[in-house]
C-alpha cells in the first residue's frame, strides 16, 4: 500500500518524561506506555479527484436537461391532479 498522505488522531508531542519510559519499557520487552495508537491515512488527492469527476457526470445530465420541457411537464401534472380531484365522487 503506497502512503498518499496520513492524519494522526490522539497524538501530541512525548514530554522528556514520557520518552524516558518508553524507552525503559523498550529495554525491558514491553510495551511503552504513551506509545502512538491511532494512525489513519487518508489519500486526499483521491478524495478530490473522486469528488471531482462526480460533479463532471452531474454537470454533463444538467446540461442535457430541457427546462422548459420540464416545467410544461409540471404543469400538465396539475392540471390532471386538479381534473382528477374534481371528478372524484364526494363520500358521506
Amino acid at each position: 500500500m503506497e502512503k498518499k498522505g496520513s492524519l494522526v488522531l490522539g497524538n501530541r508531542a512525548p514530554t522528556p518524561e514520557e520518552l524516558k519510559e518508553e524507552e525503559e519499557a523498550k529495554e525491558a520487552g514491553k510495551i511503552p506506555k504513551y506509545k502512538r495508537k491511532w494512525h489513519i491515512d487518508i489519500d486526499k488527492k483521491k478524495r478530490y479527484d473522486d469528488e471531482l469527476e462526480g460533479a463532471q457526470i452531474l454537470l454533463r445530465e444538467v446540461e442535457k436537461l430541457d427546462y422548459e420541457e420540464m416545467k410544461a411537464k409540471g404543469e400538465l401534472k396539475k392540471l390532471l391532479a386538479q381534473q382528477k380531484e374534481s371528478t372524484r365522487p364526494i363520500e358521506n
